[in-house]
């Protein structure tokens, strides 16, 4: 990876893959921010660049594909919901990023520090479809989600 080859070492300690390979096309760059991105590419083609939110102890990833699709993954939260993550955090920094709509969003699991976060979002966004894992705990939030995206018919797969 980048940090490793700019600390002059031989091989990655973080398990990513090398600067550059034996083709000398593919690499991967990460860069500061509100969270960080991997970009990875292969030659002038910008494949996809996948950002982290920065959620506090949850997670929240933002991948924007070559094609313009976006892809949202988990969207952080608190286990109270007292700090709506989704209108304070997820939400502004998709509209920073003239993000109005999301071609796909993913619930990896219904805890609140991956769930909490995607209920604003849910009301605000167009969402072309929704997945999650099919493993429902049935706590207010997620019955909520779960009305908010068939209140707006989102396309639902689990």
């Amino acid at each position: 990876c980048i940090w490793c080859h700019e600390q002059g070492k031989d091989s990655c300690s973080h398990g990513l893959p090398e600067k550059k390979p034996a083709n000398g096309r593919t690499w991967v760059r990460y860069r500061g921010g509100k969270g960080w991105v991997a970009t990875k590419e292969l030659g002038p083609q910008r494949l996809l660049e996948l950002f982290f939110i920065d959620v506090g102890q949850g997670d929240s990833a933002l991948m924007e594909l070559s094609s313009g699709k976006t892809i949202l993954i988990d969207g952080g939260g608190t286990r109270d919901n007292r700090f709506d993550m989704g209108r304070r955090v997820v939400a502004p920094y998709l509209w920073n990023r003239g993000i109005r709509s999301l071609d796909l969003v993913i619930l990896s699991h219904p805890h609140p520090d991956h769930l909490n976060g995607l209920l604003f979002p849910a009301r605000a966004f167009e969402i072309g479809e929704f997945w999650e894992s099919g493993i429902g705990d049935g706590s207010k939030e997620y019955r909520t989600l779960r009305r908010i995206l068939a209140e707006r018919g989102f396309p639902y797969a689990a």
